[in-house]
């Protein structure tokens, strides 16, 4: 409870469940966090892929000597 001044006892109950309810709400921020960072990684990597195929695509057309795609 970085910042915050307790309202209850330490150790009653309503410190308990406020201090658990802190540690859902920091687990749901957690996961947000994580849901949009896989996210992003999903469409780096799929960005990675296509650029790597159409590089590979590229090389095949120079070595059987044909135009490249979107030439």
């Amino acid at each position: 409870m970085i910042g915050k001044t307790r309202s209850y006892a330490a150790a009653s109950a309503p410190d308990i469940v406020a201090r658990l309810n802190q540690a859902i709400e920091a687990n749901q921020t957690t996961r947000v966090l994580v849901d949009e960072g896989v996210r992003t990684l999903t469409e780096a990597i799929k960005l990675h892929l296509d650029q790597t195929d159409q590089h590979l695509r590229d090389l095949i057309a120079d070595i059987e000597g044909r135009v490249k795609d979107g030439a």
